[in-house]
Formats: structure tokens, sequence, C-alpha cells
């Protein structure tokens, strides 16, 4: 759309814009800081406030602005200014914005995994409910451990048991976030009542 060189031809140009301002901007410019739609909003300033007489034909900054050129408006440039003065000493006092790593739960994204029963729990729910919540700690294939909650009545797990593990936490159950899968692996399916 338009070069650094035409850019910064155009800034020398125009009278209308302070040395600081010219300056400023064109750093921002070369140094590749100042949002693209600063820059724009820039350019279509400079385009409709500089005499088309100034401004050459081959310049490739202005070729498709020209045709819309409306000598009687003129805008003023301080707020460009200080809103790209602004972000700089955001950047300059505050640096870049730290890379958040987004938070990756024991699965690791999988929809199902495989485990090995460390030790079998017995869990209390948080208030109003009341009753022995049958949970197992797992060390997961990813190397990590966690709680998981065996769904149904009764079970027949043990320690070293292989279990597959899906996410899904248990309402009343805090901390417990994973569920085993009944009828897979070492877990048998519920027994029906006889």
């Amino acid at each position: 759309m338009f070069s650094l060189s035409n850019l910064c031809k155009a800034f020398s140009s125009t009278s209308l814009l302070s040395s600081f301002s010219k300056n400023t901007v064109s750093h921002a410019i070369q140094k590749n800081v100042a949002p693209k739609s600063l820059v724009r909003r820039y350019c279509t300033f400079l385009n409709r406030t500089i005499p088309s007489k100034t401004i050459n034909s081959n310049t490739a900054l202005f070729n498709k602005a020209n045709e819309v050129y409306i000598p009687q408006r003129t805008y003023e440039s301080y707020s460009f200014v200080s809103e790209l003065s602004h972000f700089l000493k955001r950047r300059i006092k505050y640096g870049l914005p730290e890379f958040r790593r987004k938070r990756i739960g024991a699965t690791e994204g999988k929809p199902f995994i495989k485990g090995v029963v460390l030790k079998t729990l017995i869990k209390k729910p948080k208030k109003p409910n009341s009753a022995n919540r049958k949970c197992v700690r797992v060390r997961l294939s990813t190397g990590k451990e966690a709680t998981a909650y065996v769904p149904g009545i009764g079970h027949n797990l043990q320690e070293h048991h292989i279990v597959l593990v899906k996410g899904g936490k248990t309402q009343d159950l805090p901390g417990v976030k994973l569920t085993c899968v009944r009828g897979a692996y070492d877990l048998g399916h519920v027994k029906k009542p006889k």
C-alpha cells in the first residue's frame, strides 16, 4: 500500500506538523512499533491536509487517496500524536505484555487418558450434601497425579489397577476434576442388583 521512504518524504513535506510529531511518528514506523490503524489514520490526515500540488503523481502513498481529496476539510494532528506518544510511553514504562500460558488440566486437552491407581479414597462432599464419594488417586500417562471420581455403586479397584480417565468435574467434590470410565481396562461395569 505504501513504502517507508514515501511515508518519510510525506512527513518532511508537510508544514502543518511540528518537528517533534514528525520524528515521533517516523521513528515509530521505522521501529515497527506503531499500530497499523494509527498509521492509516495519519496517512489519511496527511493526504487531506497537504495540498495536492506538493504531492508527486508517482508517490505510491497518495495515489489512491488523491481521487477523494477534499480541500475544504482539515484535520488536526494532536489527537494522533498524543495517542501515539501515549502508546510509546506505555511501551517504555511497562514493556511488552507478558505471554500468559493457557492453563491446561491434567489430561492436557485429551478426551481420554490412561492412568494407574495409586490408592483408593473416600471423599466427603461439600455442604449441603452428605455422602461418601468413592475416588481414586491416579498417576496419568502424562506423568501427572490427580484424583478421579468413580461413578456408580461399588467398584473393584485396587492399587496398580489401570483405569481410563476422562475430564469432567464432580459438582460437590472440590478438587476432583476427572472421572473414571466404567467398563474400560480394570474397572468393571456397575453390577445390577439381583
